[in-house]
């Protein structure tokens, strides 16, 4: 969801979007801050100086990224297929460790952040061990099941947080959920993930 384009804007309205602390106050609601991400749809929301509830017109923290995609096979047992910062492609067979044969950075995406978190893996995973396809999300620092709500990769439906596999490895947080990769991510192009 996003805040109305037009009419009354209230602090409750801010807090539903993008959370806050109690008590609430607009100061808390800048751009790039603590709970409104530096993306397009919330340019209008300045970075500092004055603020005021007409600014958020629109804003909102439904974030699609653009996934400029990597391919890699390992050992001929597993396979990713996206992005993914150094050792941070998930084994596929568990969901909550990484595995060890992914190394390097492959593939980019943008925005790199989340909520203020640094997006550090959006790809699907297979492994001949458990012969599915994992989509995975993985996010900097231990964050909790419901940190989002929902991940759509391109060409797939709507994954819920509330039906993932959720683990924390490494200082990092693992989303995972058993996903059919659609023909379009085939390690080469552009692909988006939305989340909300």
């Amino acid at each position: 969801m996003s805040i109305v384009a037009s009419g009354q804007v209230s602090i409750q309205d801010l807090v539903d979007e993008f959370g806050g602390t109690a008590p609430h106050n607009l100061n808390e609601y800048y751009r790039g801050g603590a709970f409104v991400d530096d993306i397009t749809n919330n340019n209008s929301v300045p970075l500092s100086g004055e603020i005021q509830l007409k600014d958020f017109y629109g804003a909102g923290n439904v974030i699609t990224y653009t996934v400029t995609e990597a391919y890699e096979l390992q050992s001929g047992i597993q396979d990713v297929t996206g992005y993914w910062n150094g050792n941070k492609a998930v084994n596929a067979y568990d969901r909550a460790e990484f595995s060890t044969a992914f190394t390097t950075t492959k593939g980019s995406r943008t925005p790199t952040t989340l909520y203020g978190v640094t997006v550090q893996g959006l790809y699907y995973a297979y492994t001949i061990k458990s012969p599915n396809y994992y989509f995975q999300v993985i996010l900097q620092g231990t964050r909790d099941k419901t940190f989002f709500s929902s991940a759509t990769p391109q060409g797939a439906g709507t994954l819920l947080t509330s039906a993932c596999d959720h683990a924390h490895f490494e200082s990092s947080t693992i989303y995972s959920w058993l996903q059919t990769k659609p023909g379009a991510w085939d390690g080469s192009g552009t692909r988006t993930v939305t989340i909300v």
